[in-house]
């Protein structure tokens, strides 16, 4: 859920002239059990200001992962500059959408890779404008809980009578 299988797909496809010629890919982390890459440069896990540091020597920031919930790696990557490639899963639509590629797929990878090469300067240009960096999300989740509290009674109404679970099973229970 990682993202390994788009990671592997880009290292396959850097087999061939046709990406080798315009590509390079970086991995940095730990690498999942059992993949291998024969065409990617990987640096163990860094953080910080490293992490930073790193990540402005590339130019576009890919995570394969799926299904993810509110990941922050996106973000390291966004606010370093780099336009993202993302599969369209889990919270990377919603952070990612304005600045970047979307892909279905692992299978939509090459295309990605693709229109990104012809359009890159505009997808750094919009990345200028990215808006995920800590003060922006703290506001945003602040504003959700304030909104939350205001709309609490309405919310508890709409769920009826509530009984914890063990109120539920004691009145199962014949006495």
């Amino acid at each position: 859920m990682k993202g390994s299988e788009v990671y592997k797909q880009l290292d396959d496809l850097l087999s061939f002239d046709e990406f080798s010629d315009f590509f390079e890919f970086t991995y940095i982390g730990n690498l999942p059990n059992k993949v291998e890459f024969r065409n990617t440069k990987v640096i163990p896990p860094i953080h910080g200001a490293e992490l930073a540091s790193e990540l402005r020597k590339h130019h576009v920031y890919l995570t394969g992962s799926k299904n993810e919930p509110g990941g922050n790696h996106q973000n390291e990557g966004g606010l370093t500059g780099l336009p993202i490639i993302f599969l369209n899963s889990g919270c990377m639509p919603e952070y990612c959408s304005d600045f970047g590629i979307g892909m279905s797929s692992s299978k939509d990878l090459e295309g990605a890779l693709k229109d990104m090469r012809l359009h890159y300067l505009s997808y750094r240009e919009k990345m200028r404008k990215f808006p995920n960096n800590a003060t922006n999300m703290v506001a945003n989740y602040i504003k959700l809980f304030d909104h939350l509290n205001q709309i609490r009674e309405s919310l508890l109404e709409r769920r009826g009578p509530s009984r914890s679970s063990w109120k539920s099973c004691r009145l199962r229970l014949p006495l």
